[in-house]
């Protein structure tokens, strides 16, 4: 499959003029920086893996534990480390259909285990990068929360379960594969990393942070921040430090946020090492919420100083036209199974840029997190795909099921939860979806688009055609930003 037809490529927007400007003098940033860390609120952000040990896991085959509450007796299951994939251990069946490995992927699992939050927590929340299939997970006998697309990253507040004088809680998660549902070997389990982010009532939203390159030059680049905020507060504002990638600020700024939801700045940032597939240099953007002249809430953000632009004469890296050497790579690590593997997958990035490879098309469905901040630190260029079907099915009980009333909230995870990665320099709403050969194909496309569009207006979107006639007729290639041809 080609990654994407880049002569078919339209001219979208003319080039901005660009002033840059000298942010602030040496000492103004020195002072930024060690306001840093002070002043910091007893109840400040706190990430908290959730990986490696501590896991209990049973198949469920009769479908029909209650598993949930919280006093259930699992002390017979097996105790595993996430990332887990259940399936890859075999036995392999074969019986069974060939395309999404003869492994027991099938059917219906348990996870279990305990969380702390430290005393007086306001605000909990539990983020699954991703999770096969259909997870629901439970907090303490009470369901939480429960996503359809077991590719996908999603978020579950479970503050309203937090009582006052209690730090311990018990956590279940249900997942069931259909058989039926997927075209190759999809896995089984809590397959990627498990965070809880714990912190104040009021702070920074989850995926909150966009951190882009607005303008560039040979001198200077502007890199503009926007926060979301989970709630408001009187006498609030955002402060913003960049550092480089020896870790010495190299900009900083702030701005009021007093009963504001959504708070913008812009850094100059003198001499940027630009990133690229063969200088894949990285900043950091600090993040921090003030109220009261105290820290309520801090993150950092990793990202890259860098424009992408598809023109008329092809794909542009900051401004020089290029061409990708891709790859479509799936999700699964071979013999080693669907559950994330660091190191695993960088030695995978090694070997594709050994054959002289810099770029990877994510076929067909959400990127892991991990798999993106490697491609960030080892420098590729990434195409992240959303959806091998939509409304249409491939197969009997597969992501059609879901699409109408899902859609959205997947590409909005997607985008949210990968924009600020340098290395994804394309969006792909699809492929080889039939929608292309049918009359509700076009709007479905605009729409889609135009969601990419307001969530990330800074790269294009894609999605890999193959039955051009077909998408021509229907005006489906001609609405999208890159032609994509498979």
């Amino acid at each position: 499959m080609a990654l994407a037809c880049l002569s078919l490529l339209k001219q979208r927007k003319g080039k901005k003029r660009m002033r840059m400007r000298s942010f602030c003098a040496a000492v103004g940033l020195v002072a930024a920086a060690a306001l840093t860390g002070c002043n910091e609120t007893e109840n400040a952000r706190r990430t908290t893996s959730l990986c490696g040990d501590g896991w209990r896991f049973t198949k469920d085959a009769g479908g029909t534990l209650k598993a949930a509450a919280a006093d259930f007796d699992d002390a017979a299951w097996q105790t595993v480390e996430v990332p887990h994939d259940w399936a890859i251990s075999g036995p392999f069946d074969p019986e069974t259909y060939g395309g999404s490995g003869k492994l027991p992927w099938r059917g219906v699992g348990w996870y279990r285990r305990t969380f702390t939050v430290p005393e007086g927590t306001e605000h909990a929340e539990l983020v699954f990068d991703g999770a096969m299939a259909e997870p629901r997970v439970y907090v303490d006998g009470q369901e939480a929360g429960f996503w359809a697309l077991g590719y996908n990253a999603f978020t579950v507040d479970v503050s309203r379960f937090l009582k006052p004088g209690k730090t311990a809680y018990a956590l279940a998660v249900h997942l069931q594969n259909v058989p039926e549902s997927s075209r190759w070997y999809p896995g089984a389990g809590l397959y990627r990393p498990v965070t809880l982010v714990t912190g104040p009532k009021t702070g920074l939203k989850t995926w909150g942070t966009f951190v882009r390159t607005t303008a560039l030059s040979a001198t200077g680049a502007r890199v503009t921040a926007t926060e979301a905020l989970r709630g408001t507060a009187e006498k609030a504002e955002l402060r913003w430090t960049v550092r480089g990638p020896d870790g010495k600020a190299v900009a900083a700024v702030s701005r009021d946020a007093a009963r504001l939801a959504e708070v913008t700045g812009v850094l100059d940032v003198p001499a940027p090492r630009l990133w690229t597939p063969e200088t894949p240099h990285l900043y950091t953007l600090v993040s921090e919420f003030v109220v009261a002249g105290r820290v309520r809430d801090r993150r950092t953000t990793r990202f890259g100083i860098r424009t992408v632009s598809a023109t008329a004469e092809g794909f542009r890296l900051n401004g020089v036209v290029r061409k990708f050497r891709g790859v479509c790579l799936h999700h699964d690590l071979g013999p080693l199974g669907a559950a994330f593997n660091r190191a695993a997958f960088r030695r995978q990035v090694r070997l594709l840029k050994d054959m002289g490879c810099d770029a990877i098309r994510t076929a067909h469905n959400m990127p892991a997190s991990w798999q993106m901040d490697i491609c960030d630190e080892m420098g590729m260029l990434v195409m992240a795909e959303s959806f091998d079907m939509w409304a249409y099915p491939k197969c009997r009980n597969g992501y059609a099921r879901f699409f109408v009333d899902w859609w959205a909230r997947d590409l909005t995870n997607l985008v949210l939860n990968h924009r600020n990665h340098p290395s994804i320099v394309m969006w792909s709403i699809g492929n080889e979806v039939p929608e292309q050969n049918l009359p509700d194909g076009l709007d479905l496309t605009r729409r889609m688009q135009d969601l990419c569009h307001v969530l990330d207006p800074t790269r294009p979107v894609t999605q890999g055609l193959d039955q051009v006639d077909h998408a021509v007729r229907t005006g489906v290639l001609q609405q999208m930003d890159v032609v994509g041809l498979n």
